[in-house]
């Protein structure tokens, strides 16, 4: 056999290899798990009492096939993923491939304060829609749940709303309970938070404010309700909630009412977690007026119920369905599309908007695993693409895939698909299985519209494909002046610069 038909068949079976890895790596999910300290990953110190541990949880985790497939891990993990942790393959053929990040200094949550919480917050890379506590095979909306057992499993109960998944032999989703963002703004993370909050509990007979019960403190103590109107009248907020488990704030008790005279703003059913995190997160807003700091009853992130006389209320005055009413504009077709989905794919920017106003999910995938961002893309509606990227939308293609179809529409001079791939997020200097780059296909196909688009919204022309071309080598060797004048300018632009 002739060495180059040899050099041909390896590269081939090379090619082969990494196809069927690209198919592997799309049954794979990535996940990242953040260990700050906590009973799970604790040790016992000398003293024989039990503290965070560092190391500890990771390589305990190694230890159990349940949590840890060594196999798999390393007969398909590549060096750069060599400390992720790969759960035994599901019934679906997906694979759980997770990276647990541990803190240093690992915390105990008693010892944290909300410069902890903001690090937190920063270390998860992609915006947040809700917080979720998955314990006990439930999951349990964050901002609703409290620990109420030290000792048990069943450590944290969701008292005014149920649990919006099961796991259990079925995984059962409340689906009309799940949160869907309502606007079109960036997500942003706000770590200004105020520290001068604090929870202040009374009993009959205190000399100072709480309330307990259907939200009422005494109404017969003149010298009180006088403090906490002076305090509001200041401009400091006060929130009353109910220390009971289940229920809310009731201001049709003479009790609840006169501390909503004198200026306290009834909390409704929030735990009293939430409300702490709740008010120093609106103290922390200093752009806002008092007046709109002391709308802590607008529901942020369904942190609140809608006592139905105000669900009748705001139907008696809109008339209008939305999500927060149980509307799903989420749900998918036979073949698992949302309007979503068919709006973006149309370019129809008006009911996107609107879509996304109402909570519709930009993440919510067909049943060929295309997002309504990828219908955006496919139909080059620019302005739609960028607005579900600013709500949250991001591509979810593998690279090699990525590159093939950049590729593919180099080699076209489709440089309206090309804008429409990078206005997603795409990078453009992404390689092929030959390490070919857009830029390496569009100048060996001479097509010089695609290079000068490439070339002007940063694609290299100093990468080097799996035979040493660079674009300009390649561009030299098939004599394409034109293209070789485009790259040269690109390059004397650049050293100028």
């Amino acid at each position: 056999m002739e060495s180059s038909e040899k050099s041909a068949m390896l590269h081939r079976d090379a090619v082969l290899t990494k196809v069927a890895e690209s198919e592997d790596q799309d049954n794979e999910v990535r996940i990242l798990v953040l260990y700050t300290g906590g009973t799970i990953g604790m040790g016992t110190n000398p003293n024989g009492v039990y503290e965070p541990k560092p190391d500890f949880l990771i390589e305990e985790l190694k230890k159990l096939p349940m949590f840890h497939d060594s196999e798999y891990a390393e007969k398909c993990l590549s060096e750069d993923h060599k400390n992720f942790l790969v759960m035994p393959c599901t019934k679906q053929s997906k694979r759980i491939i997770y990276l647990v990040k541990e803190y240093k200094p690992l915390l105990d949550s008693s010892n944290m304060n909300m410069n902890d919480w903001a690090k937190i917050v920063n270390d998860i890379y992609i915006p947040i829609f809700e917080v979720l506590v998955c314990f006990d095979n439930k999951v349990l909306r964050g901002n609703r749940t409290i620990k109420n057992d030290a000792g048990s499993f069943a450590a944290f109960i969701s008292p005014n709303l149920p649990p919006l998944a099961s796991l259990e032999i079925k995984i059962t989703v409340d689906w009309s309970a799940v949160f869907r963002s309502g606007g079109t703004e960036k997500f942003n993370v706000h770590t200004n938070m105020c520290h001068n909050v604090g929870i202040l509990r009374i009993f009959p007979g205190i000399t100072s404010q709480t309330t307990y019960g259907g939200g009422n403190a005494p109404d017969n103590r003149p010298d009180l309700l006088k403090i906490f109107q002076e305090a509001t009248n200041m401009g400091i907020i006060i929130i009353n909630i109910t220390q009971c488990t289940r229920g809310f704030v009731d201001t049709s008790y003479a009790t609840g009412k006169s501390l909503l005279d004198a200026g306290v703003v009834p909390g409704g059913d929030m735990t009293p977690e939430a409300a702490l995190a709740k008010l120093s997160y609106v103290l922390g807003k200093d752009t806002w007026t008092v007046e709109k700091k002391r709308k802590m009853k607008v529901v942020v992130k369904e942190e609140i119920s809608i006592m139905d006389f105000e669900l009748i209320e705001s139907v008696a005055k809109t008339l209008s369905l939305s999500s927060t009413e149980g509307g799903n504009l989420s749900a998918g077709n036979q073949d698992g599309r949302t309007a979503l989905h068919v709006a973006a794919r149309e370019g129809k920017l008006p009911v996107v908007q609107y879509l996304l106003h109402q909570g519709a999910s930009v993440h919510a995938k067909d049943s060929q695993g295309h997002t309504p961002l990828m219908g955006a893309i496919y139909g080059k509606h620019l302005s739609i693409i960028s607005l579900i990227v600013k709500t949250g939308g991001m591509l979810s293609i593998h690279p090699v895939r990525l590159a093939m179809e950049l590729c593919s529409y180099a080699a076209l001079d489709d440089v309206e698909m090309i804008k429409a791939w990078r206005t997603a997020g795409a990078d453009l200097n992404v390689c092929d299985y030959d390490s070919r780059t857009p830029l390496h296909v569009a100048v060996s196909t001479n097509k010089k519209n695609a290079v000068k688009y490439l070339l002007d919204n940063g694609a290299s022309w100093e990468l080097a494909d799996m035979f040493g071309n660079t674009a300009l080598s390649q561009a030299q060797h098939l004599g394409f002046e034109d293209i070789i004048k485009l790259i040269e300018e690109k390059i004397n632009s650049t050293k100028m610069t």
